[in-house]
């Protein structure tokens, strides 16, 4: 709690608010455990219900909490002067609030100055409606001009309880986490169909030199099987991130597997089956500038081709 509110504020553990007075005479916690409550708000900025909750190993009632957030409100609203955002009464959607970050006012601004943009108008004059933890922020509002004023949008301020604010920007988290393995699940390349198209593969088709932009290879690009093959593990190993890539004949299967943040780990949910081992070895020997002939000896090498358009090493 910012040291100006209990200015205005003041607790003094004889004058408490109405709400504290009400739980003191509900018998929800008695003088002392206030005062404890208050003193441990203060001292971790943690919610007073959440402490009394913890002294007294008992949950407030919805009614209570309601009241709690209603003084909340009415006290931010006096101290900075501005109106207050309850996001539970309020139209806003979590959807509305993940557009306004990406398109308009980037998280890592929001998460440095504890703030939430929910709504834009785009009659003018076009406004942003912003919702801030600290309102009064010089250098929030300077930066948050800076990326408006351009663009001919004005800022309007409102306050937000930190409660509130955690809660919306940790939904915008979750839902960009789950985004992402989304598109990480479309994304990924299932290899176990090539497999098939590989029983009358030969050494030397492996050695054919073709220059294919890996990206036309998750599209189904046409080529020779064990090329292709290797291509669209070449393309997993790219969509991922990965390091290395370990190519490593077993006497029952040939492995592929990826390194990534120095963690070694298997490329694919199924080994590719022991005969096309040769000549997926092969080729990646080919494609590395490799020692063809050496097959016991571990060999490092390192590949160079297109990908959707530009050259990319592995």
């Amino acid at each position: 709690m910012p040291q100006r509110f209990r200015k205005i504020f003041k607790h003094d553990f004889d004058d408490f608010s109405p709400f504290e007075q009400k739980l003191i005479a509900l018998g929800i916690v008695d003088h002392e455990q206030m005062q404890q409550a208050l003193v441990t708000t203060r001292k971790t900025g943690k919610p007073l219900t959440e402490i009394i909750e913890q002294i007294t190993g008992r949950q407030l009632s919805p009614e209570l909490l309601r009241q709690y957030k209603q003084q909340q409100l009415f006290e931010l609203k006096i101290l900075y002067g501005v109106d207050a955002f309850a996001p539970e009464i309020s139209n806003i959607t979590s959807n509305q609030v993940g557009q306004l970050i990406d398109e308009l006012i980037p998280i890592d601004i929001c998460r440095q100055y504890r703030l939430v943009p929910f709504s834009k108008t785009d009659t003018e004059p076009k406004s942003v409606l912003v919702a801030m933890a600290d309102p009064d922020n010089l250098d929030a509002q300077d930066d948050l001009n800076r990326i408006l004023r351009p663009r001919g949008i004005g800022l309007r301020r409102m306050v937000i309880t930190m409660e509130d604010y955690q809660r919306l920007i940790d939904e915008y988290l979750d839902e960009q986490l789950k985004r992402q393995k989304q598109q990480e699940a479309a994304a990924s390349v299932d290899v176990t169909a090539d497999f098939e198209n590989l029983d009358n593969i030969d050494l030397q088709e492996a050695e054919n030199e073709v220059e294919v932009d890996l990206g036309e290879s998750l599209k189904g690009a046409e080529g020779a099987p064990v090329i292709s093959l290797v291509n669209k593990v070449l393309a997993q190993a790219l969509q991922e991130g990965v390091s290395d890539i370990h190519v490593e004949p077993q006497e029952e299967y040939l492995r592929i597997r990826f390194r990534k943040y120095g963690v070694l780990r298997p490329a694919f949910d199924k080994p590719f089956p022991k005969k096309i081992s040769p000549a997926v070895a092969a080729r990646f020997k080919i494609m590395s500038d490799l020692d063809i002939a050496e097959r016991r000896l571990p060999q490092n090498g390192k590949i160079r081709r297109m990908y959707q358009g530009r050259k990319v090493d592995f």
